[in-house]
């Protein structure tokens, strides 16, 4: 479905293109679009696999070179750039090639260049989290300075894709120059697009040499002091002048959630993971009184959206809400520790409510506040307003309670690194597409049936939630308690 989306993408680029006599620079939006995400990708993934894996003491401790951990984990992350450049890449390089008649010679040349394109994004992020995480870990609050660099950035690069897929006609001639300029300062985009346009041997092996250079570079750099940086990531700011005071304690309740809460914001990829969707929905919510509606809409390709503005909001809304779920992996992550949990004189409905309490204390908060800046903007009544926060609220129990039964159906606790757990485990999996799914049945049901009353429609689905919120805790008391007891 992707594949096909790009590729029909592709087409109506090249027409218009086509138009302004500038087919050509569908090569260089193929090359800049692949670059900036696998940039992306690599600042999102580097941290984990880099500097912050949990097996960096086994594996410095067996008769392996430092290079060949560095490659391999280099290898990794370079496959998942690379399957992210192919769809994004090769659909417009194909197009080009259909529309001119290219020759084998051009796919060949096309396939070449568009293994290569991740080398120096990979290099680029390696180094970007690198600094980020040295500068963070001179802080007291290293992950806080670490998340908060990575959330701007990634703001700021989805910005500017969105800036740049709203442009008029008129516009986009200005963006092609500017593809010529940054083809003129960034010397591999130059490369890229002169090898394949014209078919020129000679700037493909250019653009080839320059990109291993570039990730070799990096890799050798990296590797001689492989040790020495990943010491130094995992240095925390500790004060000097400690003094044993007063111990303090707690209900069993509140420490539990202490101890989800400490965990939690401990783990850079844990929050960097399950937090953007809520970073997102703040990000929106105050800009809608900044920018104004009409352009907040207009930037997210929502046309016509001024009788449908409430519905769109409450939409995004709970689409955050669903992907601010550390319940689907909360369980997993005790890992091996999960033993002093289940043999503490603490009753297991206790723990579970420790583990739905932070989930709901990450979107709580901040979705009240927003709600009410949304209802301001949009100047709600207060039973709409009543409708659109019900029904948030009840998403994000939905979320915390549905990640939770499904994290301890599909349990992982034995990972190696927690990236493993929080992006690529089968409850997460399960807990997003359990997500969607609670988001798209009211969103069919909504255009098929076109209610008079959007609040009565929304009232609907928070009397649906509230029941099916019911059945998951009194599955969670029931079997969740079992399939915990059987860990």
């Amino acid at each position: 479905m992707l594949v096909l989306n790009m590729f029909l993408y592709s087409f109506t680029l090249a027409d218009a293109l086509t138009k302004m006599n500038a087919l050509g620079a569908i090569i260089s939006m193929a090359f800049v679009g692949s670059t900036l995400v696998c940039l992306l990708m690599s600042l999102y993934m580097t941290p984990s696999y880099l500097f912050a894996f949990k097996d960096y003491d086994i594996l410095m401790s067996l008769p392996i070179k430092h290079s060949v951990i560095l490659t391999s984990k280099l290898f990794f992350l370079y496959v998942q750039n690379l399957l992210v450049a192919l769809l994004i890449a090769l659909p417009q390089l194909v197009t080009y090639g259909i529309r001119t008649d290219g020759g084998v010679l051009y796919y060949v040349y096309a396939v070449a260049a568009t293994l290569l394109i991740p080398f120096i994004p990979l290099a680029a992020g390696g180094t970007l989290s690198f600094l980020t995480g040295r500068i963070s870990s001179r802080f007291k609050s290293s992950n806080a300075v670490m998340l908060v660099c990575s959330f701007a950035l990634i703001i700021l690069i989805m910005a500017g894709s969105f800036s740049l897929s709203t442009v008029s006609a008129a516009q986009a001639k200005s963006i092609i120059s500017i593809f010529d300029l940054i083809g003129r300062y960034y010397v591999p985009l130059d490369f890229f697009s002169k090898a394949l346009v014209g078919q020129k041997l000679f700037f493909l092996l250019a653009f080839i040499l320059t990109n291993i250079a570039v990730l070799a570079a990096f890799a050798i750099i990296f590797s001689k002091s492989f040790r020495s940086i990943n010491a130094k990531m995992n240095e925390r700011y500790k004060a000097a002048n400690f003094k044993l005071t007063a111990l303090k304690t707690a209900t069993p309740a509140k420490a539990l959630f202490i101890k989800e809460l400490r965990g939690y914001f401990s783990s850079y990829i844990y929050v960097f993971n399950t937090f953007f969707g809520m970073v997102m929905m703040t990000v929106l919510a105050f800009s809608l009184p900044v920018f104004g509606t009409d352009k907040i809409m207009t930037l997210l390709e929502v046309s016509g959206a001024g009788a449908y503005i409430l519905p769109i909001i409450t939409l995004i809304f709970a689409f955050c809400i669903i992907m601010t779920v550390p319940t689907a992996s909360s369980v997993s992550l005790e890992g091996k520790s999960l033993w002093i949990l289940k043999f503490s004189p603490i009753d297991v409905l206790t723990v579970f409510r420790s583990k739905i309490s932070l989930n709901l204390a990450l979107i709580i908060p901040l979705l009240v506040i927003n709600s009410i800046v949304c209802a301001i903007s949009l100047h709600m009544n207060s039973v709409q307003y009543l409708a659109f926060l019900a029904t948030s609220l009840l998403y994000a129990f939905y979320t915390a309670l549905s990640g939770l039964l499904i994290n301890l159906y599909f349990p992982k606790l034995d990972w190696a690194t927690q990236v493993v757990v929080v992006k690529q485990s089968m409850s997460v999996i399960v807990a997003m597409m359990a997500g969607m799914g609670a988001i798209a049945v009211p969103v069919i049901l909504f255009v098929t049936l076109k209610p008079a009353s959007f609040v009565l429609f929304l009232f609907s689905v928070a009397a649906v939630l509230a029941l099916i919120n019911i059945s998951l805790w009194s599955a969670l008391k029931t079997r969740g308690i079992k399939l915990f007891n059987e860990l």
